[in-house]
């Protein structure tokens, strides 16, 4: 068949052609970019963070200010149970004065955990030692004490009072400082003289 003289094949080879020429000068418009990029595409396979779920946060929230309220009365237990080291010297001197000397070892030694650096303290416990024949014990309080008081001489008189006491009379001499006419090594220190050594008062 002709169609204005142009053979049937001819009219198909121009139609393609002109549908051709159509795609290129009209290209397959690109699709927009997405503007909003969290909405999921049609199809597309979304993962999102598992979220803790509400009571368990509440418990986990609850937990902690527990735990924080048990801090701070376990804190202020511990501040109110310790003792006012002005009445616990007061305390281990009204023993030491009674004769109470175990009693009062045991309070100045308590006495010294809170305060370490009292000289006073030391002595008052050297007394207390020699009382109860622990005299090496006593020597190291004694010695604690005049490291903080050196130049004490009633605590150089105690020092020298313990190693008397202990049976080393040439350490007791050489620390009194008053040698026996009769016996250069030994000491003028009479058993009384521990009534000359009495612990040291509270101050004020």
């Amino acid at each position: 068949m002709c169609v204005l003289g142009l053979a049937e094949r001819d009219v198909d080879s121009l139609t393609r052609l002109r549908l051709s020429c159509l795609v290129a000068n009209h290209p397959t418009p690109v699709a927009p970019l997405d503007r909003n990029p969290s909405q999921p595409k049609a199809g597309a396979v979304v993962i999102t963070p598992r979220k803790q779920p509400q009571s368990r946060l509440l418990f986990l929230s609850g937990l902690a200010q527990v735990a924080a309220v048990f801090i701070l009365a376990h804190a202020c237990a511990t501040f109110a149970q310790q003792p006012d080291p002005k009445q616990l010297f007061q305390d281990a001197f009204d023993a030491q004065q009674h004769g109470e000397a175990a009693l009062a070892v045991r309070k100045y030694q308590e006495l010294l955990r809170l305060r370490p650096d009292t000289a006073a303290t030391h002595a008052n416990l050297g007394l207390g030692l020699v009382s109860l024949g622990r005299f090496d014990e006593a020597i190291t309080q004694f010695r604690a004490a005049l490291a903080q008081a050196p130049g004490d001489r009633g605590l150089r008189a105690k020092l020298a009072m313990a190693y008397y006491e202990k049976g080393d009379l040439s350490k007791a001499a050489e620390e009194f400082s008053v040698p026996n006419k009769d016996q250069p090594g030994d000491v003028q220190m009479p058993r009384r003289y521990r009534s000359r050594c009495p612990p040291i008062p509270p101050a004020g």
